[in-house]
């Protein structure tokens, strides 16, 4: 037993060494992916319309014309990333995304900002999957739900780092640039050279210099972590598609992914024109964002704390079912008659939908197993994902209220929490069935046959000993 102790004590001593080594790097480059997106919300009080003379709807238009880009890209860089090393596919994507950033600032037309959003989503679009592939190679199962739920929390710190920062940006004139370009820019730059950094340093395998681990270190990961003992790179498993293409909750994840993604997109478009038609100015209503980066980190990483360590672990998409209650009040503070600026501004701090979007991350990374498959749902997940975002913006017409886009976004809430409650039920469902079976499989071989359903990369569907987690 004191043996056993002794085992567990270095496998958490070597899950926290590879944590520290490989979270920093992952968070930092989604940090600055979403501040990427987020300055074209802060370009909206800083000039922009002035100096390129767009319309309110062709701005909406510019929040959508990302996620077209990324709707483009999505097939490519699922088929790339599975044959490219992820440290020189996320280096230089990252990098060619930063050097699109900084373009922006040379737009003085609709049709020139357009076409860089448009590049903006193609090489954004496989940022998010990417870095989870990568917290599942090098981390075990048991601890990515509270990962994921960090980087989802660099999501949300990246609203409050760029609203602080493009506060101060919003100061310099110099050149003869206007703050919005300065903002492009400076952003735009330190993207890139995240990309050179992550390009040279982001391990691809436990051999990685940077990881700098012992030979006795090595074997004890093989043991941990499942990925690990999984080719880098290899062919397509065109069966694991199939499997997914006739599973009920691969389309249950998909229409979740589209209907909590559509208020995100217009709140991550328009919150600072939001905030500056309740009376604000255009340089507080860049800072009034913050709040709503506290509240979202707050909720990244409430959730994943309780998800890790309490009973609500084994009942995640039933537990996110119950929090969307929040955003549905904060959609509701918006959508009904006019109250309070202070009332107004609360809702729009919690009316994204942030917990549901991590706790399906959560579900789709812990529940599907084969590397195609999940590659899979995770491209497919990220494609759903940018058409509600690219609809979100759209949706934003009548301002100031906005008051028909935000019933569309109550229905969408709404709907998504029921689809959470299925998702769970179904998992549950499942688990029971193989529980019924599980007797009649040979004990014995309990331990080889986990071994061999990882070496021969089985999806959760070939492998009978996999059990859900719901």
């Amino acid at each position: 037993m004191g043996e056993n102790g002794s085992n567990r004590r270095d496998q958490q001593l070597l899950v926290r060494k590879m944590a520290f080594k490989i979270l920093p790097l992952v968070l930092v480059i989604t940090c600055l992916s979403q501040i990427d997106k987020m300055t074209l919300n802060y370009a909206g009080v800083l000039g922009i319309y002035h100096d390129t003379g767009i319309s309110h709807d062709q701005f909406g238009l510019l929040g959508s014309m990302l996620y077209i880009g990324q709707i483009v890209s999505q097939l490519p860089s699922a088929y790339i990333m599975q044959r490219v090393p992820m440290s020189k596919f996320l280096g230089i994507t990252s990098f060619l995304w930063g050097a699109t950033q900084t373009l922006m600032a040379l737009g003085d037309s609709f049709p020139k900002l357009a076409a860089c959003r448009i590049l903006l989503g193609v090489f954004d679009a496989s940022i998010l999957p990417a870095t989870v592939m990568v917290i599942k190679r090098f981390l075990p199962r048991s601890h990515q739900a509270f990962y994921i739920g960090l980087l989802y929390a660099s999501i949300a710190l990246a609203i409050g780092i760029g609203s602080l920062f493009t506060f101060a940006m919003a100061h310099i004139t110099g050149g003869g640039l206007s703050p919005w370009k300065w903002c492009f820019i400076i952003w735009g730059l330190l993207s890139a050279i995240g990309g050179v950094i992550i390009f040279f340093v982001l391990p691809d395998t436990l051999d990685s210099r940077y990881l700098s681990l012992s030979k006795v270190e090595k074997e004890t990961a093989q043991r941990v972590l499942e990925d690990a003992r999984r080719p880098t790179t290899q062919s397509i498993q065109w069966h694991h598609i199939r499997e997914s293409l006739c599973e009920s909750r691969f389309y249950c994840q998909v229409v979740i992914s589209i209907l909590i993604s559509i208020p995100n997109g217009s709140i991550g478009n328009f919150s600072s024109q939001i905030i500056h038609e309740m009376g604000f100015s255009s340089l507080n209503s860049v800072l009034l964002n913050i709040p709503r980066s506290v509240y979202e980190m707050i909720a990244y990483i409430g959730l994943a704390f309780i998800i890790r360590h309490t009973r609500c672990k084994h009942q995640v998409a039933f537990t996110v079912a119950f929090f969307m209650l929040i955003p549905f009040v904060g959609l509701l503070l918006l959508a009904v008659p006019p109250i309070p600026p202070a009332a107004r501004l609360f809702g729009v701090c919690i009316a994204p939908t942030v917990m549901a979007l991590s706790g399906l991350q959560t579900l789709i990374s812990t529940n599907v197993s084969g590397t195609t498959k999940l590659n899979f749902y995770m491209m497919t997940h990220v494609a759903a994902n940018t058409v509600g975002n690219y609809i979100g913006p759209i949706m934003m017409r009548d301002p100031p209220r906005y008051t028909r886009a935000m019933v569309g976004f109550l229905t969408a809430t709404g709907v998504s929490a029921l689809l959470f409650v299925y998702y769970g039920w179904s998992l549950n469902r499942d688990n029971r069935r193989r529980c019924m079976h599980f007797n009649e499989l040979p004990a014995s071989d309990d331990k080889d046959a986990k071994e061999g359903a990882v070496i021969e990369d089985r999806t959760d569907v070939e492998n009978k000993r996999f059990i859900y987690q719901p």
